[in-house]
Order: structure tokens, then sequence, then C-alpha cells
């Protein structure tokens, strides 16, 4: 399964979910949550067969985020392309609390536009990247076109001084015969 998917006919254990808090030199840098969802007729001791990703950036607080609460249809970006998906460490957790996580559980990430925020971060650097490029594209057909014109100023005056030459040697005859009748 890949990219955007909706699941529907689950239930979020919102009592369930963990909240990871990253901190850069004492200060929150991202905060995010996970959270199970089970299938609506979920029986006592059935695995987990989603996880619901939240990104929160950095407001920091304990309520899981209102898109997980009460939904049965629950739509994002599915992490299980090469190295995403469920790691080891959020298994760990979860047994933790009593819940087991199956192998091919599906990660689910709730935050799609955060993918459009990296792309449109990422494009001023691709524009300047792009414009580089046509300005040494255009200087080197100018130094090129510089290069031709310089060949062809140099071919036209040698033609030019050869075709000087014959009518200065052609010329010279007629002007030679010209002095001999005087």
């Amino acid at each position: 399964m890949r990219g955007r998917v909706s699941i529907t006919g689950g239930r979020a254990l919102s009592e369930n979910a963990y909240q990871l808090t990253t901190t850069q030199d004492g200060s929150v840098s991202q905060v995010e949550q996970s959270v199970p969802v089970v299938p609506l007729d979920r029986q006592p001791g059935q695995p987990v067969p989603l996880l619901l990703h939240v990104d929160r950036g950095i407001s920091y607080d304990d309520h899981v985020d209102g898109a997980a609460i009460g939904a049965q249809v629950f739509s994002g970006i599915a992490r299980d392309v090469l190295w995403e998906g469920v790691s080891d460490g959020d298994r760990a957790i979860f047994a933790n609390m009593g819940l087991t996580v199956t192998e091919d559980a599906l990660l689910l990430d709730l935050n799609r536009d955060k993918y459009l925020r990296y792309l449109y971060s990422a494009a001023p650097f691709f524009a300047a990247l792009v414009m580089a490029y046509i300005a040494r594209m255009m200087i080197t057909m100018a130094r090129d076109g510089h290069q031709a014109d310089a060949e062809f100023d140099k071919q036209f005056q040698a033609s030019r001084q050869a075709d000087l030459a014959k009518q200065a040697a052609q010329g010279d005859d007629d002007d030679d015969d010209d002095d001999d009748d005087k």
C-alpha cells in the first residue's frame, strides 16, 4: 500500500496513545504522537493492525490529536516504503501497555500537509539551481558564439585578402600593359 489512503471502520485507542517529545538545547523541537487503531468489533487480546502517527510540531500537551478521537475514518499517508513503518521501539512501547502490534501493521501519517511544506521549502533552492544552470548555458552559448564569430571573421578576412591579392595581381598585369602603351 502506498501513498494516500483512507481507513474506515476503526476505533482509535486514545487511552493507549503515547507521545514522543524531542528537545534541543532545553527547548521542545518536535512532538509526535502514536495512536493505536483497532477494528470496531475488536475482541480483547486481538492485535493492533494500524498506528496513527501525528506530528504536533512544537505543540506540547498531553491531549491526543483531535483527528484521532472519536473518528472512524482515518486519512493520511501510508508510511510503508523501505525503512518506514512501525519500529521495534514502537512495538515494545505498546507491548508494555498490553497491546500487540501486528507484524504487518500499517503506519498512517495524518500530517499530509507537512510533505508539501518540505516540497515548498525546497522549491527556492531548486529554482536557484535551475536559474544557475540557465545562466551557465547562456554564458557558454555567448562565449561559443563569440568564438564562432571570431573564426568566421578570420576566414572572411583571409578570403578577402586572397581576393584582393588576386585582383591586385590581375590589376598589376593590366596596369603594366597600360603603362607600356603610353
